[in-house]
């Protein structure tokens, strides 16, 4: 069967295109096959969700984009990312360094984890300007520019925040520290790689309507990456579903909410909308290692989880087609219930 592109490579509104991008890791000799293929893309100013449970692959996707694989662990074996039209997996470290953190921002999950506990708020967002900022900016500047980009992620009392240590502040507090570091240098593509994850569900709300906000008056683009469809929801313009390193369905958010086609897609809305009277307990999770995915794939890798499997699921892969000009599904029996 022939492999469907879901993304325009002329098309220049992309600021970002992930095309058949694999990754494999290699652990004590044995390799396997992380991501498988993966495609999609992003418009300027649009914020595009990449969904799915943990381990499926999409932390693993946004080290690839920015070249962070471990050493030697992770390899890229196949696909192009192209930032403005620039293949970031060619370019050379020096053009890299530039991209990273200026033209690309990042927000880690664990944002305690992530800042220095030895240095204080207006240090670790001062670093920023002095390495990717410093032939535009005076040091004198430095003070004025933490100041403002600290009252831009909300904070009323900015000065007293940037004399603050991250132990003295809360979670919430730490995780706008975190979008402010990767604000600070005006990039055109921030990742968000689950920054609501260890929140409690009030800040969940008050960072992502903050990061919607930011996003709509600075007109930059947003890979939110989630395992909550709720937050899918209330933040995305187009969703990215991903099971095994696969994406299994991808369109826009209204699109794939209203009529989910792949039956994973439709396990995940089902926890988002339980019916107490008929739900049961979504099956563990088969390890990608003990599927042994590099060696043999000629199969889905949903077929251990799935309601509608049927003999074919079972030997032969399904690849993605396409239901409309932006919903695609991996899945022989797409729709069906």
């Amino acid at each position: 069967m022939t492999n469907i592109k879901q993304i325009d490579t002329m098309n220049d509104e992309n600021i970002l295109i992930v095309d058949n991008v694999s990754v494999s890791y290699t652990v004590d000799g044995k390799t396997n096959s992380i991501l498988d293929s993966i495609s999609f893309s992003i418009k300027q100013g649009e914020i595009v969700a990449l969904v799915g449970e943990s381990g499926c692959g999409k932390s693993i996707t946004a080290q690839t984009i920015l070249r962070l694989l471990p050493y030697p662990y992770g390899e890229i074996t196949s696909g192009s990312v192209l930032f403005k039209k620039k293949d970031i997996l060619k370019i050379p470290l020096s053009q890299l360094y530039t991209i990273r953190g200026k033209e690309i921002g990042i927000i880690f999950q664990d944002s305690f984890s992530a800042l220095d506990p030895l240095l204080s708020v207006k240090k670790q967002i001062e670093e920023v300007y002095k390495i990717h900022c410093k032939s535009s900016m005076k040091k004198k500047d430095y003070k004025h520019a933490v100041i403002e980009i600290l009252k831009t992620v909300g904070f009323i009392d900015p000065i007293q925040v940037m004399h603050a240590y991250p132990h003295e502040l809360s979670g919430g507090m730490q995780q706008r520290v975190m979008i402010a570091i990767a604000l600070a240098a005006s990039p055109s593509l921030l990742i968000a790689d689950e920054p609501t994850t260890s929140l409690d569900i009030v800040t969940q709300m008050y960072i992502i309507q903050l990061l919607k906000e930011i996003q709509y008056e600075k007109n930059i683009s947003v890979l939110f990456i989630t395992h909550d469809m709720h937050i899918v929801n209330k933040i995305a313009d187009s969703v990215v579903v991903m099971y095994a390193g696969q994406v299994v369905e991808s369109g826009k958010t209204d699109e794939v909410l209203a009529e989910p086609l792949h039956p994973y897609t439709r396990a995940l809305l089902e926890v988002m909308h339980p019916d107490i009277r008929t739900s049961k307990r979504f099956p563990v999770i088969t390890c990608i290692s003990e599927m042994n995915l590099l060696q043999s794939d000629n199969f889905c890798r949903f077929l251990s989880r799935c309601s509608i499997a049927q003999d074919r699921c079972a030997c032969e892969k399904p690849e993605l087609i396409k239901k409309s000009n932006t919903h695609f599904v991996r899945c022989f029996y797409a729709g069906r219930k």
